[in-house]
Parts: C-alpha cells; sequence; structure tokens
C-alpha cells in the first residue's frame, strides 16, 4: 500500500513537469533541420559579402528554404565562425554581379507566376 502511494505521487510530478514545456510553440510547424553542404555554405559566405546581413535577399539564392533557416545558419556561423563572418560583412566587394543574379532568379519566378495565373485564368474562361 506505502509503494502505492510513492508510485501515485511520482504520477503527479510527471504530469508537473509535462505542462512545464506545453507553449504556443508546442502547435507550431516546425520546418526539418537541414544540413548546409562545403558549397552551400560557401555560396551563404559569398552571399554575406555581396547582400551583407539582409537575409532576405540571401534567401532568394537558396529556393526551398526559409528566411527562418537563413537566419539560424546565420546565428550559428556567428557562434562558430565569427571572425569569418565578421570579415565577410565588413569586407564586402564592390562587384555587383549576385545581385544580377538574384534579379534574374526573381524575374523568373515572377514570370512563372504569371504564366500560372493566366493558365489558371485561361481555364475559367473558357468554361463560362
Amino acid at each position: 500500500s506505502n509503494r502505492e502511494n510513492e508510485v501515485g505521487e511520482g504520477d503527479a510530478a510527471a504530469v508537473e513537469d509535462a505542462t512545464l514545456y506545453f507553449n504556443y510553440q508546442t502547435y507550431m510547424d516546425k520546418p526539418r533541420p537541414i544540413r548546409w553542404s562545403k558549397q552551400d555554405t560557401e555560396t551563404f559566405y559569398e552571399a554575406i559579402r555581396q547582400f551583407g546581413t539582409d537575409l532576405s535577399l540571401i534567401q532568394q539564392l537558396f529556393p526551398g528554404l526559409t528566411r527562418q533557416q537563413i537566419k539560424l545558419k546565420y546565428k550559428k556561423e556567428e557562434r562558430q565562425h565569427p571572425f569569418r563572418l565578421h570579415e565577410a560583412v565588413t569586407n564586402r566587394p564592390k562587384d555587383h554581379s549576385h545581385f544580377k543574379m538574384v534579379i534574374e532568379r526573381l524575374q523568373q519566378i515572377a514570370a512563372e507566376q504569371n504564366k500560372k495565373e493566366d493558365e489558371e485564368e485561361g481555364g475559367e474562361t473558357s468554361e463560362g
């Protein structure tokens, strides 16, 4: 009987512990962690050199990644390689070829979206 009381008290403590970690993030969709290849990391540093800390612009170079994932990469590099990151941010080249690359990428995306919208609108008008 005494043993049962101990188990019962332990269960109550376990329930209390479980509720401590229950918050609004419990229901959030978390993106899967990604593994950055060496090539991706080099591209990331090149983007930092070109664009500075404009993570939204850097995100355009990595389709399929969210700004949050880019930010996590930035924070990780800030912890693990602070000097390299600082150098990349402060020593920005005058060459703006990456800006052209991002603009071309954005134009491609916009063209694809316009094409999809045109196809969808075309389907609706032919039915009506």
